[in-house]
């Protein structure tokens, strides 16, 4: 049996839209990119094959069940747009790619690689906005709240997914421990169309309106039995009160959309939602705005909030 001429190219550097193993993609046909590294002079890329599959079994066996692009001559290593399947929300795909030199030898696969897909459609949220009962939208913020949810799994998850966005800022917790390290999210967005009062410049507010969510591999932070999540709830950008020399920016009060998925070893998935369910208690912060800095009053903690050990019966 002939055997294939080998290339010294080596494959690295995959990117799926610009990152590495993304967690979360709204990119129906995402971007996939690759760097080439060889030893040769004036060495390039003549072509191309990309495969993608649903299971990391599947492309260990070089089968594309999600996707073959067999061999495509091109010297194109960036931007090359996903062609296959229709991709379904929350669903993660495998990928690896080969390439042909100048000399029309074919490289080994590269090591594989995947991306996840977001929630791609409005009726994949089953959560609803939920904040804290004090506050209202035409009152002064209160207290920011500790906002939780206790939940039963027969059996610590394969894999959990928790989708979280506020209207304000948000940090999420699980089981009492913090999940993840960024600060100040959601990103600011143009909330909704409002008169821009007292401008010092004059400014068309014409932006897309839109409202961003987070999305966190949960996973480690579950367990079978009682689990609790939770989030501590800011304003933000959102409710904005006191300052409006660069416009009004108080839509109402803060509020909180969170969807968890967790799924077992068998495929079974449960999801827990932000609902009128959830319980609300006051949290230290009693001030917090973007310009006026944050009130806090260490007396009012509540150690381990959002554990099993902390009840919630008495919380609102």
């Amino acid at each position: 049996m002939a055997r294939l001429n080998t290339s010294s190219i080596r494959i690295g550097g995959l990117r799926c839209e610009y990152l590495a193993n993304p967690l979360a993609l709204d990119v129906p046909r995402p971007r996939l990119s690759w760097a080439l590294e060889s030893g040769r002079p004036n060495e390039i890329q003549t072509a191309y094959q990309v495969i993608a599959a649903s299971r990391r079994s599947l492309l260990k066996a070089d089968q594309g069940d999600l996707w073959n692009s067999g061999r495509v001559r091109s010297g194109q290593s960036t931007h090359v747009e996903y062609d296959g399947k229709r991709l379904v929300s929350g669903r993660r795909a495998y990928w690896k790619v080969r390439v042909w030199d100048g000399r029309g030898a074919v490289t080994a696969w590269s090591k594989a690689a995947w991306w996840e897909m977001g929630l791609l459609n409005p009726t994949d949220w089953k959560a609803r906005w939920i904040g804290a009962p004090w506050e209202k939208d035409d009152a002064p913020p209160g207290p920011a709240p500790y906002l939780r949810k206790t939940f039963t799994l027969a059996n610590a998850p394969a894999r959990g997914r928790a989708y979280v966005s506020g209207l304000g800022y948000f940090e999420l917790h699980v089981n009492g421990q913090r999940v993840g390290k960024d600060v100040l999210v959601p990103n600011q967005t143009d909330y909704d169309r409002r008169p821009l009062r007292n401008l010092l410049y004059p400014y068309e507010d014409t932006g897309l309106k839109r409202v961003l969510y987070m999305t966190y591999d949960v996973t480690p932070f579950l367990k079978s039995g009682e689990n609790v999540v939770g989030v501590w709830l800011g304003n933000g950008w959102y409710n904005q009160q006191g300052r409006t020399i660069e416009g009004w920016m108080a839509y109402g009060a803060r509020r909180l959309l969170l969807q968890l998925y967790t799924t077992n070893d068998s495929g079974k998935e449960k999801i827990v939602a932000t609902d009128g369910t959830w319980r609300a208690a006051s949290s230290p912060i009693l001030h917090d705005q973007v310009f006026t800095g944050e009130t806090y009053d260490a007396r009012r903690e509540v150690p381990g909030w959002a554990t099993t050990g902390v009840s919630d019966a008495r919380w609102r």
